[in-house]
């Protein structure tokens, strides 16, 4: 497995963020991908992140296969500023065979940092979808 991680480039193994608005009740849910470069044949356990010197293991919240495997891991509303506010960040993936680590230089922090900020700038300004019935 590739040591790299490319952060929202397209190229494989990368991670990007994704965020759902559930129309009902207006919350919000925001969520960490990782997406394997080539299908491991090992079952994906989970990814974790190291935001300056406490490990969050996340919760799991889907396992695509397709022709690669994307693991979709909750963020919490704790976690949001915290990414944000810590520059020593590392994700961490793990399968059943190994876990592999990816600490972030500067501009791939400031660059993972930006990205979320956006997403929730985007998010947050969305109006709730209006649905009327005839």
């Amino acid at each position: 497995m590739q040591k790299y991680l490319w952060l929202f480039s397209g190229k494989r193994p990368c991670v990007y963020f994704k965020a759902e608005r559930d129309n009902g009740t207006g919350a919000i849910n925001y969520f960490l991908l990782y997406e394997i470069g080539t299908f491991d044949v090992d079952i994906p356990i989970g990814v974790s992140l190291k935001l300056g010197e406490t490990w969050y293991n996340l919760k799991k919240t889907n396992t695509d296969y397709s022709d690669t495997i994307i693991v979709t891991s909750a963020l919490t509303q704790e976690m949001l500023p915290k990414i944000g506010e810590n520059q020593n960040i590392t994700i961490s993936y793990t399968n059943r065979k190994e876990t592999i680590n990816f600490q972030l230089n500067g501009d791939q922090t400031a660059k993972f940092q930006s990205n979320l900020s956006k997403l929730i700038r985007v998010i947050e300004s969305e109006p709730k979808l209006n649905i009327n019935k005839r």
